[in-house]
């Protein structure tokens, strides 16, 4: 399929309404706006277990090993408590992947430090995009709520990372996922306060019936030359039956981003401010390697000050993957101050050669009431 018949085919099954209004008053132009428009109170359980562990007493008081040892007590039908105004200071990356029927009651805030040599030589690896993580969480009936702050340090990480690019195949300097989960089954997030990631926000692997609901994220530099980069809400690799609901997004790139394999995605009410939109991929980076996202509901969604509205990012070029992107639906989108509404990139990065475009070809995608506020 050529490019122009991608375009095409988009064009053809797109509804478009434009409308010159300001934006409207009751939208949510802060995290205190929409925490106000949509307020959130956890609801502990009080019948199961309460453990607590003790909090830092500053800013290099490593409470790793209390952590882990906090989630083993808890595993099997209790809840870790992290109380308000107390600070967790994560130090050493955590293998979690035991967890098994256990809740985090999460008020306080759990803070990386940000010591990159130390990080970029003991975190885990994943193979995609030559990522790392301090931690990884997995198992089943797994939920971490409250009002608490997951702190990934960000600062440090962008100021080194200030002007490389992390699909350089040359780029060494690797940056670590802020919430990173594998082989994980019925896991919730709810009112959680995810901050300034040195790179993507979370990343889900292999993982099914998976909940995000009432989340803030930022990503926000004090330094106007090295800005947050890569910093994405949401990455994927094999899921499938995807929740997010209410959920405020400022950071410097995509505000919602399934990757390869992803089926059953329902995502209702997102605000996205300074993002690269909602963008389904990128499909089709490694040779040979099928990839694919389906049956998707993307609905109610602001997109403000930012890149792309609604967005689908492919590979191209001879040492490709193939596959599809099949009934993915974009309804109710508003847009105010961002380059494009709508935005196929079937050349996704850099190719420097002869590009093709039969190997992922776009199905069915609609637009259905799309909103454009012009000032």
């Amino acid at each position: 399929m050529r490019s122009s018949s991608f375009l095409t085919l988009f064009s053809a099954i797109t509804g478009v309404i434009a409308s010159q209004y300001e934006l409207p008053a009751n939208i949510p132009r802060s995290v205190e706006e929409f925490r106000q428009k949509h307020p959130y109170k956890g609801k502990p359980s009080h019948s199961r277990p309460i453990v607590k562990i003790r909090s830092s007493k500053h800013d290099t008081d490593d409470v790793s090993a209390e952590f882990k040892a906090g989630l083993k007590k808890a595993n099997h039908g209790g809840t870790l408590y992290l109380p308000k105004n107390e600070l967790f200071v994560i130090g050493k990356p955590l293998d979690l992947t035991f967890l098994n029927d256990v809740q985090v009651h999460w008020d306080g805030e759990v803070r990386f430090t940000n010591d990159t040599p130390y990080w970029q030589a003991n975190a885990f690896t994943h193979p995609f995009q030559n990522s790392i993580m301090f931690w990884k969480w997995g198992g089943k009936d797994i939920k971490i709520y409250g009002e608490g702050v997951l702190n990934g340090n960000g600062q440090r990480w962008w100021n080194e990372f200030a002007g490389l690019e992390i699909l350089d195949p040359d780029n060494d300097y690797l940056r670590p996922i802020l919430f990173y989960a594998e082989n994980a089954t019925n896991f919730e997030m709810e009112g959680i306060h995810e901050k300034d990631s040195p790179c993507w926000t979370n990343f889900i692997v292999t993982s099914k019936d998976i909940s995000f609901s009432d989340v803030v994220v930022t990503a926000e530099s004090n330094n106007a030359s090295a800005l947050p980069k890569n910093t994405d809400f949401f990455d994927s690799l094999n899921i499938e039956n995807l929740s997010v609901k209410r959920t405020w997004v400022n950071i410097g790139d995509d505000c919602f981003s399934p990757k390869s394999n992803a089926t059953n995605i329902h995502v209702d009410t997102m605000y996205c401010n300074g993002t690269h939109g909602q963008s389904m991929g990128s499909l089709g980076q490694y040779a040979g390697e099928k990839s694919f996202i389906q049956d998707v509901v993307i609905e109610n969604v602001w997109l403000l000050n930012g890149q792309h509205g609604a967005r689908l990012k492919t590979w191209a070029g001879p040492d490709v993957g193939y596959g599809f992107i099949d009934n993915v639906t974009f309804r109710n989108f508003y847009q105010a101050n961002n380059e494009y509404a709508a935005y196929i990139d079937s050349c996704y990065f850099n190719v420097s050669q002869p590009i093709h475009f039969l190997n992922l070809p776009v199905v069915r995608a609609k637009l259905i009431e799309y909103h454009l506020y012009l000032d």
